[in-house]
């Protein structure tokens, strides 16, 4: 079984339990060849609970980094854009006409 978490940029794959000893360490050794640095571990419990927290901790701190800086970046946008419409508008009503042309125009 294999888990891609796209967000903390990682992959588990987890062999079965009938797997020959020393799969885990040829899969990752290959993985490593195919210029994907990868390392073989234990998992479950001989992971240490500590270890796989901290991970969590790293990853939600990383995700909400994410989360606030693609929030400003539509506020932003969704701003420039009525703010532009705005002054279009005010432009207009002053008797300032720009020649804008058609969007179907400028394509050709």
């Amino acid at each position: 079984m294999a888990a891609v978490n796209l967000l903390a940029e990682s992959a588990a794959v987890r062999l079965r339990a009938s797997a020959p000893p020393g799969a885990g360490e040829e899969l990752a050794a290959r993985l490593t060849e195919c210029r994907f640095p990868a390392t073989a571990r234990r998992g479950g419990a001989v992971a240490g609970a500590g270890e796989s927290a901290r991970k969590w901790r790293e990853m939600a701190a990383r995700k909400e980094e994410f989360l606030l800086r693609s929030r400003g970046r539509v506020a932003w946008t969704i701003v420039a854009l009525c703010c532009g419409s705005h002054a279009s508008h005010i432009l207009h009503s002053l008797g300032i006409h720009v020649d804008h042309g058609t969007f179907f125009g400028s394509v050709a």
